[in-house]
């Protein structure tokens, strides 16, 4: 299977914009190829029923036992307005179980059901077959290069 993107010559600076330096040259590419990864995601995740929203609160769900809402909103960053919406939707799917804990009946504890550990299962190895497949034009070499950049950069903005 070909690469689902299509690969370009990148375009040289017009003159009438001046140069450009490394540091938004280098924004420039990690924006759009986010950009596009991102969407063959959607794409991909689309397959399986879910947006990126649903999948990030299933994968959540996966690493912890019975968060309340009020926790995956905050791992998530999403407001809890949305992350109901979200729960109600995977709720009506039978991915999740929303149940109300025994303690203080005042929140809610989210549980994945069988079927939504086996939809996260196909989603996330569909996925990393789809990120492997993009990353493929890179060695093994330079992805780890990249990783560790990219890390650097982002523990730099903590």
């Amino acid at each position: 299977m070909g690469m689902p993107f299509k690969q370009t010559v990148p375009a040289k600076p017009s003159p009438e914009r001046g140069a450009r330096s490394p540091a938004v040259l280098a924004w420039i590419h990690l924006l759009r190829a986010y950009l596009r990864i991102d969407r063959l995601i959607e794409q991909r995740l689309r397959s399986f029923g879910l947006t990126h929203p649903q999948f990030g609160l299933l994968n959540q769900l996966s690493r912890s036992h019975g968060p309340t809402q009020q926790e995956c909103s905050h791992a998530l960053y999403i407001d809890k307005a949305n992350l109901s919406g979200i729960v109600d939707r995977l709720s009506r799917t039978g991915l999740v179980d929303r149940i109300p804990d025994p303690v203080d009946r005042r929140y809610n504890r989210i549980y994945l059901t069988p079927r939504g550990r086996d939809v996260l299962a196909a989603a996330r190895a569909a996925v990393e077959a789809l990120l492997r497949e993009v990353f493929g034009s890179l060695s093994a070499e330079e992805q780890e290069r990249l990783h560790h950049l990219l890390g650097r950069l982002h523990r730099g903005l903590e």
